[in-house]
């Protein structure tokens, strides 16, 4: 049985020091049993050139033999097997947070406003939509914020106070709550992680599908079930309370 290719060990690429050795023996048992293959000869160049154009069909069939195996994929690859049995990579989100936006009378905060968190100056949030203020009396109006970038921005609760756009009747803002966290792209390996998590629920206990589905709530960073007698308790962390 050969040594390269496919087993039952997987699957094992030729290396190029190998291809070269293959090929000089090939040269000499059926051209010339003479021939030398150093580098200053035409049939050591020769064997050269061929080596390494060998050497990429043999890395390209090693990628494609990894391709059908969720350990191994990557990429657009990986997200085809874990589409297979329901499990999609998450898109990058941004953290969002309830603002309370104080404005002067008869007053409208363009969609796209600014404002800033304390002591954190890399953290922005965009007004999601205007937030108007048609009374004849100073009012606290609430607007949707999301973060400038996407990830893991904090806003913890009364920090989202800086106005960094400032414009003509927007007196103030706060967050009586802390920011929805949001997340950059699911790497490969977080993926991989999800989708044995999701298969092993399928099934199985409610205490495995619980932490499965919890686990994929936008924003929820971690899960504890604490098992009682005829319930769970479930600890949650990140992600909006509505969501959960």
């Amino acid at each position: 049985m050969s040594n390269w290719g496919i087993s039952k060990l997987g699957f094992k690429a030729k290396s190029f020091l190998q291809i070269k050795t293959d090929l000089q023996t090939d040269f000499l048992k059926f051209i010339d049993p003479t021939l030398r293959f150093t580098p200053d000869t035409l049939t050591g160049v020769l064997v050269g050139i061929m080596a390494n154009q060998v050497r990429e069909v043999w890395e390209v069939l090693q990628g494609l033999y990894s391709s059908f195996n969720p350990n191994y994929a990557t990429g657009r690859e990986l997200d085809a097997l874990c589409s297979l049995t329901g499990t999609i990579r998450k898109s990058p989100q941004a953290s969002y947070v309830m603002a309370l936006v104080r404005l002067a009378p008869k007053t409208t905060l363009a969609k796209g406003s600014v404002a800033g968190v304390k002591d954190n100056k890399n953290a922005k949030f965009l007004t999601d939509h205007d937030a108007i203020n048609n009374s004849d009396k100073e009012a606290l109006i609430e607007v949707l914020m999301r973060a400038q970038d996407f990830g893991e921005i904090h806003a913890p609760a009364n920090t989202l106070n800086q106005i960094m756009t400032p414009q003509t009747g927007w007196l103030g803002i706060t967050n009586p709550k802390d920011a929805v966290l949001g997340c950059l792209e699911e790497s490969d390996d977080e993926l991989r992680l999800r989708r044995l998590q999701e298969l092993r629920c399928i099934g199985s206990s409610s205490y495995d599908a619980m932490y499965s589905h919890l686990m994929t709530i936008n924003g929820v960073q971690a899960v504890y079930l604490q098992d009682a007698a005829h319930a769970f308790t479930a600890y949650v962390m990140g992600g909006s309370d509505e969501d959960i």
